[in-house]
């Protein structure tokens, strides 16, 4: 998609339209999928009534947001739960480029089970036994991918977004081996990965209302604009009361808590941030 635009307003147009063009090719990809993955359940005996819910909840999904809820998705047995992890754009599945998921469960033959259902051409999955640490993940990264978009729209560069990432997923996987978590699952596909493409891509709600926060208007303004749910919205207030709960320093979500919650200027928060005691990177690290 060839973006000709002056300004976020136009680019937001841009990204809708192509939005509405690959939605019904999104909607009927994702209905293959839903019916090939009950079919390989029933076949393999596991099939339960959340699994035949598939194909109707990933649609809708699809067609409120234009990506699937692959964290929200699960199968149940009598062994445990698995999550299908890691954020996959519906609009770039349906057209077939090449996307990885993450099959987290404490049950390593109901996370290959998952594997097995999903694997396809242009569809890689991976198992992994932390689902504590890639639900972390996938929601903390809200929380980063929205004080991104508040970056963009302050005109802060790439510098101030490579930091802010890397910091956030310091702290993100900090909290996660507080509360249980592996070290290893953040820097996979539902920690660094998720990480990326949400802070990065127009697709991201997220980034979308961080942007407009960061050009000024008001929390709840930029929210009904958005027009459906920011998770890193309410992550956030999450995220602060875990990591007080944990007692662990989460300096980005506690910035993030005051500017969603408490209306603070992004701009007073940043200065606040850049001041903070200097220190070695070691010393903050997550090991």
């Amino acid at each position: 998609m060839a973006l000709k635009c002056t300004n976020w307003h136009e680019v937001e147009l841009e990204f809708i339209r192509a939005k509405e063009e690959y939605d019904r090719k999104a909607v009927e990809w994702l209905s293959v999928l839903g019916e090939r993955v009950v079919k390989y359940a029933r076949e393999h005996g596991s099939y339960t009534d959340r699994t035949g819910n598939l194909r109707n909840s990933i649609g809708y999904v699809v067609v409120q947001y234009g990506r699937i809820v692959t964290e929200d998705f699960s199968i149940g047995s009598g062994h445990g739960e698995a999550k299908a992890q890691a954020r996959a754009y519906a609009l770039e599945v349906a057209r077939n480029l090449p996307t990885g998921l993450l099959a987290a469960s404490e049950n390593q033959a109901l996370a290959e089970f998952v594997q097995d259902a999903f694997m396809a051409d242009t569809l890689r999955v991976y198992t992994s036994p932390d689902p504590v640490g890639a639900e972390l993940g996938g929601a903390l990264k809200n929380v980063i991918a929205l004080c991104a978009g508040i970056t963009d729209g302050l005109g802060f560069g790439d510098n101030s977004k490579a930091m802010l990432m890397t910091r956030g997923l310091t702290e993100t996987a900090r909290l996660g081996v507080a509360l249980g978590a592996q070290k290893e699952t953040f820097t996979g596909l539902a920690g660094v990965g998720d990480l990326i493409v949400t802070c990065t891509s127009m697709h991201s709600r997220n980034r979308r209302c961080g942007i407009l926060i960061g050009q000024g208007k008001p929390v709840q303004q930029a929210l009904d604009e958005i027009g459906a749910v920011v998770e890193g919205y309410y992550a956030a207030a999450n995220a602060r009361t875990l990591a007080q709960k944990a007692g662990v320093e989460m300096p980005i979500a506690q910035a993030a808590y005051e500017v969603l919650y408490e209306g603070r200027d992004p701009k007073l928060v940043v200065i606040d941030l850049m001041g903070r005691a200097k220190r070695s990177e070691l010393e903050e690290s997550w090991s």
